[in-house]
């Protein structure tokens, strides 16, 4: 696990953890997000995200984040460069409030898997990477 750690490499960008229920895989994400955690800025670790988005929905997620990365101290949208959306397999899609991404000027990664984002019609001028797993319309805004 060291090895695909070394980030003094730019070969590792992700490392997918998979397994069953109950094999530990969120232990080792724990482990692992503590163990470089101190060599980024800012940082979030957002657990049990099936249970608290059905529980509380996707926006207490956002919430979570935003402050995490945020140091408590919410600077507002305008300051996330990147952003990954990948919510674990569920029966009904989540949907998540399109506004605060009119209001990331600097974004520039934009990764969406398993969401559905209606009215996402603003996105940053910024944005070099779009990756968007079941894109919902048949072609990207005018805007864009």
């Amino acid at each position: 696990m060291n090895s695909f750690l070394d980030m003094n490499s730019n070969d590792v960008c992700f490392i997918g953890i998979c397994g069953k229920s109950g094999m530990g895989k969120t232990t080792l994400a724990r482990f692992v997000f503590d163990k470089i955690r101190n060599q980024f800025e800012v940082c979030s670790f957002l657990e049990n995200v099936k249970e608290v988005s059905k529980a509380c929905g996707l926006e207490t997620l956002q919430e979570q984040l935003l402050c995490d990365i945020s140091k408590g101290a919410l600077r507002g949208t305008d300051q996330i460069k990147g952003m990954v959306l990948n919510l674990p397999p569920n029966e009904e899609q989540e949907e998540l409030n399109a506004e605060p991404f009119s209001k990331m000027n600097k974004l520039k990664l934009l990764k969406i898997c398993k969401l559905h984002l209606p009215c996402l019609s603003n996105l940053s001028n910024e944005l070099l990477l779009l990756e968007w797993h079941e894109y919902p319309l048949k072609s990207l805004p005018k805007s864009f």
